[in-house]
């Protein structure tokens, strides 16, 4: 299993039928090319040192520059 941070469209109807559309960086697990599992909940940048802290956002970054996968597609 590997895995990949992946920026995630979320959509949502609130109260009163307005539809919000956001993004937000996610987990994504693989099992071979198959996207098998991923967290719900967003992913935040962090490390025990600058250089990790670094290392992670350039993970974010390349997050950005793939296709933005669609929560409502994503494995229950």
């Amino acid at each position: 299993m590997t895995w990949e941070y992946r920026a995630i469209r979320h959509i949502e109807t609130m109260p009163g039928g307005k539809t919000v559309v956001w993004l937000q960086i996610h987990r994504v697990y693989y099992e071979g090319d198959t996207i098998s599992s991923w967290e719900p909940n967003p992913s935040w940048p962090g490390g025990e040192s600058l250089e990790e802290l670094q290392k992670d956002l350039l993970l974010f970054s390349i997050a950005l520059e793939k296709r933005i996968l669609k929560a409502e597609d994503m494995p229950k």
